[in-house]
């Protein structure tokens, strides 16, 4: 439901321009700003993947490597923690 009312209020245009203040905001905040073949990871929930795509086309290309990580649901959470053993709760992926 929230993804259909962000496409109604927020055109592919008013995300790409989203997009770019998000780009910019992370670049000043590096010493050196965004370059060439940087590793960029982009963490979000599913009502934010119109924004998370326009960002991930405009970071393509300034040829950067975005890496889309997108976050557990309310319903995988819940499953999470009510399910699963101690094991399940206390392990980390590889290279996180």
């Amino acid at each position: 439901m929230v993804l259909f009312y962000m496409k109604k209020i927020l055109s592919y245009e008013d995300l790409r321009q989203y997009a770019k203040i998000l780009s910019w905001a992370l670049s000043s905040q590096m010493k050196n700003g965004l370059k060439n073949k940087d590793i960029i990871v982009i963490k979000y929930d599913y009502p934010a993947t119109p924004l998370a795509e326009a960002l991930f086309a405009l970071l393509i290309e300034k040829h950067l490597h975005p890496v889309m990580e997108i976050a557990l649901t309310p319903a995988m959470k819940a499953e999470l923690y009510i399910n699963s053993s101690y094991g399940q709760l206390t392990f980390h992926p590889p290279g996180k």
